[in-house]
């Protein structure tokens, strides 16, 4: 599968590589360490047209694996990462960030900062770990049946990474 835009980055760790795809990501043919999703507060059933139906269709129970996660800091920071899946999927574990419910003076706009930095934080405390993510798969968080747009999660999750 051929990336939309593929840019390397030099950090303190090595060149990097941020790719772009537009495309079923449970039918990728190579190995994802951690695939990304995004949820509302506690709820990951496989409902129609949803990252959790299509993880459902390869085997992969994301209410299952939120039951006892390898990491797990909803209470604090609203995300969490799965222990190792064992299916036929290429997918290795999950990860889950947990959009929280917005009253009348809610900023989605920060919501979305401190939602990335929390992933981000998660994922530095499963490296300590060694958790393996060569492969990290980020699709647009809370694009879906959250309705959030694409214009608010690009910035914030591009920075973060």
């Amino acid at each position: 599968m051929t990336p939309l835009y593929s840019a390397a980055i030099s950090t303190k760790f090595g060149k990097k590589a941020v790719e772009v795809y537009h495309a079923d990501i449970c039918s990728f043919n190579e190995p994802i360490d951690i695939l990304t999703t995004s949820a509302f507060v506690h709820s990951y059933l496989p409902t129609p047209r949803t990252m959790f139906e299509a993880l459902n269709q390869v085997g992969i129970s994301a209410q299952k694996l939120s039951e006892s996660p390898f990491i797990d800091l909803r209470e604090p920071c609203h995300v969490w990462l799965s222990k190792e899946i064992n299916t036929a999927s290429y997918i290795r574990r999950i990860s889950c960030v947990e959009m929280l419910t917005w009253g009348a003076n809610y900023n989605l706009e920060q919501a979305m900062v401190n939602s990335m930095r929390a992933y981000f934080n998660m994922l530095d405390i499963a490296s300590i770990y060694g958790v393996k993510m060569e492969t990290v798969a980020l699709p647009l968080l809370g694009s879906g049946s959250q309705n959030i747009s694409a214009d608010l999660i690009i910035v914030p999750l591009i920075n973060e990474c």
